[in-house]
């Protein structure tokens, strides 16, 4: 007898076992046909014997930057920095450890954080209060004390003002008696002796 594809023996009674060659790869089960098989590929697993490893990152599943690493039936995202989570989808929260000091508020952003500072507070972390005197505002000799945003100034004798800016007149309410000459800052009396 000639036989067919897929028998043998002398009255072709044999059917050839297609897959005692084990042909599929990758733990794919092979199915015997007449003259044929087919494998049923595992997941993760694609092809005519199995043999394609199927490209989980083919679909970019990784948000923010992440890098996808594909696996067997499975893929993991690697993390740009500020994010997390299986996809990276979740932004880190870095202003959670409230990081803004003196009544800064903070602002997040990827991987960082910003701090934007209460009046009279500067610095990355609103660390450093500034100082109004810096600027030295205290006119004519006044020392200046800084307070928090804002500052006082101790005018020297004969200025008055928040900046000791005004000269004081001390002759104004005309101190000398007895035809005495005022000479301003300080007031003295020049030229007549008071009685």
């Amino acid at each position: 007898c000639a036989c067919p594809g897929g028998f043998s023996g002398l009255q072709c009674q044999t059917n050839i076992n297609e897959c005692g060659s084990q042909p599929c790869i990758n733990g794919g089960t092979c199915v015997d046909a007449d003259n044929s098989y087919s494998c049923t590929c595992p997941a993760g697993y694609s092809g005519l014997i199995c043999q394609t490893d199927i490209n989980e990152c083919s679909s970019q599943p990784c948000a923010n930057s992440g890098t996808c690493i594909d696996g067997v039936a499975s893929f993991t995202c690697q993390c740009t920095p500020g994010y997390s989570g299986l996809y990276c989808s979740t932004d880190i929260n870095e202003c959670a450890s409230q990081p803004c000091l003196n009544g800064g508020t903070c602002v997040d952003t990827p991987n960082s954080h910003s701090c934007s500072c209460a009046v009279g507070y500067s610095g990355r972390l609103c660390e450093t209060e500034v100082n109004e005197c810096a600027s030295t505002p205290c006119a004519n000799g006044g020392t200046c004390t800084d307070l928090l945003n804002s500052f006082t100034c101790a005018c020297a004798l004969g200025y008055s003002g928040v900046r000791c800016q005004t000269e004081v007149n001390n002759c104004g309410s005309q101190p000398c008696r007895n035809g005495g000459t005022c000479i301003a800052s300080p007031a003295t009396c020049d030229g007549v002796a008071d009685d």
